[in-house]
């Protein structure tokens, strides 16, 4: 199921939907930025993930 389906793939509001949801996940990462170093400090490959 990791291919996206073929009626949606071309979909312009999936498109912004995405590009809205990676600004967030930006911000977000931008706001927690020192959380996110003191994890690194104990698990240095760690990323908070974006599905």
């Amino acid at each position: 199921m990791d291919k996206p389906i073929q009626h949606l793939k071309g979909n312009p509001f999936l498109k912004r939907h995405d590009k809205l949801r990676y600004k967030g996940y930006k911000a977000a990462c931008e706001k927690y930025q020192k959380e996110i170093a003191s994890i690194q400090q104990y698990l240095p490959d760690w990323k908070p993930t974006f599905k």
